[in-house]
């Protein structure tokens, strides 16, 4: 009588071999399947509050719900929706409008009136909220509070009421994703759409944008009384605006340089003397970082050295003049010489903003 024959130890491994390769195969793309079904019902989430924040702004002329301080931001909300929309399903724990798991944009605070979002599309209102960031008014103050939760992305919802959602590819950051889809936390919407001037403005909750608090490095120290330049505008001009301005010695010239996360694409680039300010500025020259190519770039002619008591006096570049519509850069550097050549009674080469204008 024939005995059967059983499995040798090596074809049991064979076989444990490839039920091993198959579940590597398989298990991530399971994975990011069941986080792509997590990633639609986020989506749906950030349409539904987009639609609870578009009834408040109606019910209240128009006008987005003021700073809340330390209570959430969708508490203004309770009476438009229910909590559950607060919840991301990409996140452990239980979202609800006093803990939501979404950061609005704290750029679009009242005063801002709905119809003063210029770029409606491309303004990010709400978008996923990092951890770190789930306390107080559980809010968007730049893009490092962002969170690429859904296999490196993140979903937002646009004021439009769009939704959408922008990959973060290692190593970029959720500024260079949103830069690559065209989109920012500019309520002015100035990051998208071209200008030929500054728009004058009095709603200052845009100070808080992208490119707030971004620090240069500098040839030499400004003098008192006058504080240094701290940022690059995002390209809005405040009406009653007159800080941070800087003041540097007359007889010496100074550079500032600043450097911008991922790559930014630039259309306008303008130096400004202050609203209250007298404006002594020597011979200017603006340089960009190419981003192709790493390498500082001159652009335009070197304006004339100022000396005049017009408010908010500019000197502006055309990048235009380069590229069909925009430039992209990864830093702006200014130039300026001695201005006591030119105006022996100058007090110092001062002004009050160094911008750039942003553009998709």
């Amino acid at each position: 009588m024939m005995r059967k024959r059983g499995f040798t130890l090596i074809e049991l491994l064979v076989v444990i071999a490839i039920i091993a390769i198959l579940a590597a195969i398989l298990f991530p793309v399971f994975a990011r399947a069941r986080e792509k079904a997590r990633q639609n019902s986020c989506l749906n989430n950030l349409r539904q509050i987009a639609i609870a924040v578009t009834m408040y702004v109606q019910d209240n002329n128009q006008t987005f719900f003021p700073d809340p301080g330390t209570s959430a931001w969708a508490t203004y909300l309770v009476s438009y929706n229910g909590p559950t929309i607060y919840d991301c399903p990409s996140l452990t724990g239980t979202g609800t409008n006093n803990t939501p798991e979404y950061g609005f944009n704290k750029s679009m605070y009242a005063p801002l009136v709905m119809g003063e979002v210029l770029s409606p599309s491309s303004a990010v209102m709400c978008t996923d909220l990092k951890k770190s960031a789930l306390t107080g008014a559980y809010a968007i103050a730049q893009t490092t509070d962002i969170d690429p939760r859904h296999n490196s992305s993140f979903n937002f919802v646009a004021v439009d009421g769009h939704v959408d959602n922008v990959v973060v590819k290692s190593p970029q950051t959720a500024a260079g994703g949103m830069t690559l889809k065209g989109v920012s936390l500019a309520s002015s919407g100035a990051f998208n759409s071209p200008v030929t001037e500054a728009t004058a403005t009095s709603n200052t909750s845009a100070a808080s944008s992208l490119l707030k608090g971004i620090v240069p490095k500098v040839s030499s120290q400004p003098l008192a009384p006058w504080n240094p330049i701290q940022h690059i505008s995002d390209g809005i001009e405040y009406v009653s605006y007159t800080t941070p301005r800087c003041r540097w010695d007359r007889s010496n010239s100074f550079w500032c340089e600043f450097t911008v996360s991922g790559v930014a694409r630039v259309n306008y680039i303008k130096i400004r003397g202050g609203e209250k300010d007298t404006v002594n500025l020597g011979p200017c020259q603006v340089y960009v970082m190419d981003a192709r190519t790493n390498t500082w770039v001159e652009f335009g002619t070197k304006s004339v050295a100022r000396n005049t008591t017009v408010s908010g006096d500019k000197i502006v570049w055309d990048i235009r003049t380069s590229e069909p519509n925009f430039y992209d850069i990864k830093g702006i550097k200014f130039e300026v010489d001695p201005v006591l050549p030119y105006y022996p009674s100058a007090q110092g080469n001062g002004c009050t903003e160094m911008m750039g204008f942003w553009v998709e």
